[in-house]
């Protein structure tokens, strides 16, 4: 994560800047993280501070503590070693430090300062380590920490499938339309159609299209066989060959096609 820490920091809201006065060359997550927590506290505060987003690859390592068992903290709760989760807990107590320093304590009622960290959807459940037939919620030990005020996870669920339904769905016909302008929420027959109408229209006809992947055209593939020769004879300019044989080996056929014309039909 790197070496820097909360003093390593001074925020100027007159020139609008924050000064450093660590390492030259300490390019890491922290000093990434914590210098954009001084920013926020020049701008004068945040609603949402996330400190990462979809370290899956890292937070699953295992430290050399680690075993199946794991051991428990001082309040009797199971923990296992995760260096980056442990990292991360860390890296949320000294934004919270930053905050509270500078006169920008959590409101919880008002969602003011707040922080957490954004896992991708497939750890909700935990991480099954191969081998070990077992599973372990190496993130409980993040969400646990009283200075991540939410549970937060990355997921992108598709309202519909495009490529099978065959209208598109509600949200291949509707997403051209304006959003609704009743109160939030809306009304549960409101909710029941996204709060959208009307008919799809021809903008969003391609989006629509059940077949997403399919061959290049023939006029595509005529081309691409007709700019062949032309790469040939480019390359063996190239390598030094003389242009008035270039341009003879062009206009003229190769020996396999002349075989190919005098064969009948």
């Amino acid at each position: 994560m790197g070496p820097a820490t909360v003093s390593d920091f001074t925020p100027d809201s007159t020139n609008l800047t924050v000064a450093y006065s660590g390492s030259l060359f300490d390019w890491t997550y922290r000093r990434m993280v914590l210098h954009y927590a001084n920013l926020c506290t020049v701008a004068g505060g945040v609603n949402l501070f996330v400190i990462g987003s979809e370290l899956r690859g890292l937070e699953v390592l295992r430290g050399p503590g680690w075993t199946k068992a794991g051991a428990t903290d001082g309040n009797g709760n199971a923990i296992w070693d995760y260096p980056m989760v442990a990292a991360l807990n860390t890296l949320a107590t000294d934004v919270r430090t930053t905050f509270d320093n500078l006169g920008f304590a959590k409101n919880a009622a008002t969602l003011e300062n707040l922080i957490c960290y954004s896992a991708d959807w497939s750890s909700w459940m935990g991480w099954q380590h191969s081998g070990e037939n077992g599973q372990w919620p190496h993130l409980d030990q993040l969400y646990a920490n009283a200075n991540i005020d939410f549970v937060s996870f990355d997921n992108y669920l598709p309202l519909t499938d495009w490529t099978t339904a065959g209208d598109g769905g509600l949200d291949g016909s509707e997403w051209m339309e304006p959003a609704p302008t009743e109160p939030w929420p809306p009304s549960p027959s409101t909710m029941s159609g996204l709060g959208l109408s009307g008919p799809p229209t021809r903008a969003a006809a391609r989006n629509r299209r059940p077949n997403l992947i399919r061959a290049p055209p023939r006029a595509a593939r005529a081309a691409h066989r007709q700019a062949k020769p032309r790469e040939r004879s480019c390359r063996a300019v190239a390598a030094g060959a003389p242009r008035a044989a270039v341009r003879a080996s062009r206009s003229r056929p190769s020996a396999t096609r002349r075989r190919r014309r005098r064969r009948p039909t």
